[in-house]
């Protein structure tokens, strides 16, 4: 039971739950009709349900795998966490990690080809480095973040319409995700020195 928990704790389900309700809110932004209508119409209930759950398991993986790269600074910074309170080992995260793509990919192909190539061509690379890589470019880091979480509304657009003709809503959510990740630097800039991480705040 502690380790089912432990696992449903590492994917952070609140933040994920913040990414998956925005799924719908957006499509009755950017749809030509309602949410309820726009689920009647051909085959969208089924390719709404597949990117549901597209954007479940990709939000989940991002947060597991930040989780199993980032234990050193976690017992720092937030000791509490699954893995660096030693509930979960690292084979742990890294299994769930695997599984949680390996079920992002298959669910990326029941929605359409210009979602596909968005997904696991830019936002699933992005997500696999960012922590290994990224994370350790003071900025650039904080704005891949961003990004992904903002994708959002980019990614529905495809999702629904094919194409993307907006970005405002993705500018607005970028821009306080920005902000958002910059304060989280500096409440974790005594974990991030101790790991060597070169984020803004740690400068």
């Amino acid at each position: 039971m502690n380790t089912l928990y432990s696992l449903l704790k590492i994917i952070r389900p609140y933040n994920v739950f913040l990414s998956c309700i925005t799924v719908p809110i957006a499509i009755n932004v950017y749809s030509e009709a309602p949410l309820l209508e726009w689920l009647e119409k051909d085959n969208n209930i089924v390719m709404f349900c597949y990117g549901l759950l597209l954007v479940f398991f990709y939000i989940s993986g991002a947060n597991t795998i930040n989780d199993v790269f980032d234990i050193e600074t976690d017992k720092v910074n937030k000791p509490n966490r699954p893995l660096a309170s030693n509930l979960l080992n690292k084979k742990h995260g890294i299994s769930l990690f695997v599984f949680l793509i390996v079920c992002g990919i298959f669910c990326s192909m029941g929605t359409n080809i210009n979602t596909i190539y968005f997904s696991n061509l830019i936002i699933l690379p992005l997500i696999v480095f960012y922590t290994p890589i990224f994370k350790n470019i003071p900025i650039l880091g904080n704005l891949i973040v961003s990004f992904v979480l903002a994708s959002i509304f980019l990614f529905v657009q495809l999702l629904t319409i094919n194409t993307i003709v907006d970005y405002s809503l993705f500018a607005l959510a970028f821009s306080f995700s920005s902000i958002r990740e910059i304060g989280k630097d500096m409440a974790d800039i005594d974990g991030d020195k101790r790991a060597k991480i070169k984020t803004f705040s740690a400068l």
